[in-house]
């Protein structure tokens, strides 16, 4: 090795072979957007296990774009990882759905009050108009009398 590929005693990356590189990354990588969807429904436990375990086998084999699991020969995840991810998936799935649930249910409920609100502060708005519009009747009519007497 000569001088010049050192610096500080470190390799620089574009004296080192691409698929080393790669095979150097280490830790979590990004979970590929396929991995990011939800089991709906299964035929019990073991058929979800296998449905799960035969589609991160289908994205570790595809995903060769993003290249999340083609370090060398080793992924970053393993079969069981990845299984263990989309079921933490459809946990948190389930978890957002219901959650998502109560907040609509919540607004609705809000939105009814709301209205109902509206409603009463309406019919107050119109009893008050009334009471201002019939003491202005009264006035007028006491000023009018008034007025009759002068004359």
């Amino acid at each position: 090795m000569t001088a010049d590929k050192f610096t500080n005693g470190i390799t620089r990356s574009d004296d080192v072979p691409h698929e080393r590189q790669r095979g150097a990354v280490t830790g979590l990588a990004e979970v590929p957007v396929a991995l990011q969807t939800t089991v709906t429904s299964c035929p019990g436990v073991h058929g979800c296990l296998t449905s799960l375990h035969e589609r991160a086998d289908a994205v570790i084999k595809t995903d060769t774009s993003r290249e999340v699991f083609t370090v060398l020969s080793a992924s970053p995840f393993t079969r069981e990882e990845c299984c263990k991810i989309l079921q933490q998936n459809v946990v948190l799935r389930a978890k957002l759905d219901a959650e998502t649930a109560e907040m609509q249910e919540e607004i609705e409920r809000l939105s009814n009050l709301a209205n109902a609100l509206r409603q009463i502060a309406n019919r107050e708005l119109a009893k008050s108009e009334y009471r201002i519009l019939e003491g202005s009747i009264v006035c007028l009519t006491a000023l009018f009398f008034l007025l009759l007497w002068l004359m």
